[in-house]
């Protein structure tokens, strides 16, 4: 399976919110914030954190560890994906030891 051409567009018509520099509550005190792939977009921390609330918990995702840097010290927890071939997976021996 190779990923759309256009996850923008791809992405709502199957009823995902793709966030795409914006936040999004999981509950009132746990907030998500996407942030644009630096190597193809414009990824914007002010404007994805905009509307969180004051001590509220964030966790920021976005594709390249390359943001890191940027993102250090801003947000308690960030989730990166940058595999190409597998470097990092989820294996039977966490899920079944």
């Amino acid at each position: 399976m190779h990923p759309p051409h256009d996850e923008r567009t791809f992405y709502p018509q199957l009823g995902i919110h793709f966030l795409l520099n914006e936040s999004q509550p999981i509950r009132p005190e746990v907030w998500i914030a996407g942030l644009d792939d630096l190597s193809s977009g414009t990824p914007d921390l002010n404007a994805s954190l905009k509307g969180v609330p004051q001590g509220a918990y964030v966790i920021a995702a976005f594709h390249s560890p390359t943001f890191f840097d940027t993102i250090a010290g801003h947000v308690p927890l960030v989730l990166a994906e940058h595999t190409h071939g597998g470097q990092a997976r989820v294996n039977d021996y966490f899920l079944y030891p």
